[in-house]
């Protein structure tokens, strides 16, 4: 096979590849849950609160910031959206322009910039309102849940290796 052909080849392979992924800009577990950045984060750091013993002040005030923060983070969500639509869009397209990417890019950039501030500040001033032992508390149930997403991919790794391992004592050799 000449060179020219298997270049060929691995382009069109790595275009198909390409605009498989593009078709769909919106698969993926973070979206199937209807999850952005920031926003997993806070779900996480709700299910944690309520597991605490929160005054009912305590529950007010959090249950205000976490609602302003929603709020705040819904039209930046959609922008976000937005921007990977067009981004798509753009791949896509029959003539890609760099230059259209990079500003979608920097766009996209500055949203996340926004967003990451917004969630930072919020789950700062509710860690703020909590005591020394809810904060001990919080911080133990994050331990142990890392622990065990650490733990679950170990697992995944293992099954992984352990079928691809059987997949190539399965394979003919070549000879």
């Amino acid at each position: 096979m000449s060179k020219y052909l298997k270049t060929t080849l691995l382009l069109a392979t790595l275009l198909f590849a390409v605009s498989a992924v593009a078709a769909d800009p919106d698969r993926g577990r973070m979206h199937q849950r209807g999850g952005e950045m920031g926003t997993q984060m806070i779900e996480h750091l709700g299910k944690a609160l309520r597991r605490l013993d929160l005054s009912e002040e305590q529950k007010e005030s959090i249950h205000a910031d976490m609602k302003g923060l929603r709020e705040s983070l819904k039209p930046l969500v959609r922008e976000m959206h937005e921007g990977r639509k067009g981004l798509h869009e753009l791949i896509t397209s029959d003539a890609y322009d760099q230059d259209a990417a990079a500003e979608i890019a920097g766009h996209q950039g500055q949203l996340t910039t926004e967003i990451t501030l917004l969630v930072s500040g919020v789950a700062a001033n509710v860690l703020a309102q909590l005591s020394d032992e809810q904060r001990a508390e919080l911080m133990a149930m994050g331990e142990k849940r890392r622990a065990h997403r650490s733990e679950r991919s170990e697992k995944m790794k293992a099954r992984h290796m352990e079928r691809r391992g059987k997949r190539e004592k399965e394979a003919p050799e070549d000879s």
